[in-house]
């Protein structure tokens, strides 16, 4: 992921291990109908509607399926969740009143992502559990609304903007009593607005198709 010029945060790569920066893959199309935010100004080929995001929100010009959606005190529903700040911490979080993976602070590190609404005082706090030693990242996303009320309409765990024919596959277990596991390729027609098993997400978002170019010979040579 990184943070762009506007305080936005993008999903730049979700794959093997690189050395490199990966946003090279990112294009930026002059789409006519993808709306262009207002900071950018005449520039055209930046929208929020065609680059890949890492956690995407409603009323701002993003036409495609996202993953938090709200209301207001005031009626609006517009959503515009800018960085804020991070920190790093040993261990993993926990969700309270829920199961979840758990580990201890010499078996995981926790990422946590603040992104703050630009007009109101709404956060998101992104949380990625790394367990280094199984390759394992577990996800989930905090909201905090401020002093006034705010009605909650969706929140998913995650939201996971990949590129167009992309040849990974959705593994997932149907119930925690039923151990069977179901494979699927990923489709952007497939939504998975509820995991089949409760065990860390409740409601994920479904995966999106964004604008990215085929790696060049030389970039994964770098890349490898």
């Amino acid at each position: 992921m990184k943070i762009d010029d506007y305080g936005v945060l993008r999903h730049i790569w979700y794959s093997e291990k690189v050395n490199t920066d990966m946003s090279y893959l990112i294009k930026y199309p002059d789409v006519g109908f993808s709306g262009n935010p207002y900071d950018v100004g005449n520039g055209r080929t930046y929208s929020l509607d065609t680059l890949p995001l890492e956690y995407a929100c409603g009323g701002i010009g993003d036409f495609r399926i996202y993953a938090l959606s709200l209301i207001h005190s005031d009626g609006s529903s517009a959503l515009d969740l800018r960085y804020k700040g991070c920190r790093i911490y040993k261990g993993k979080y926990s969700i309270e009143g829920l199961p979840a993976v758990y580990a201890g602070e010499n078996e995981a590190e926790t990422l946590g992502i603040t992104l703050q609404d630009n007009a109101s005082e709404v956060k998101a706090v992104l949380r990625y559990g790394i367990i280094e030693k199984y390759d394992i990242i577990t996800r989930n996303v905090k909201i905090i609304n401020g002093d006034k009320p705010v009605t909650l309409q969706k929140a998913a765990s995650l939201c996971l903007d990949i590129p167009n024919g992309n040849s990974s596959e959705w593994i997932h277990f149907h119930g925690r009593h039923i151990p069977s596991v179901c494979r699927k390729g990923v489709l952007f027609s497939t939504a998975y607005r509820k995991a089949h098993h409760q065990e860390e997400h409740q409601a994920i978002s479904k995966t999106r198709p964004s604008y990215f170019a085929a790696p060049t010979a030389a970039k994964q040579a770098e890349a490898a």
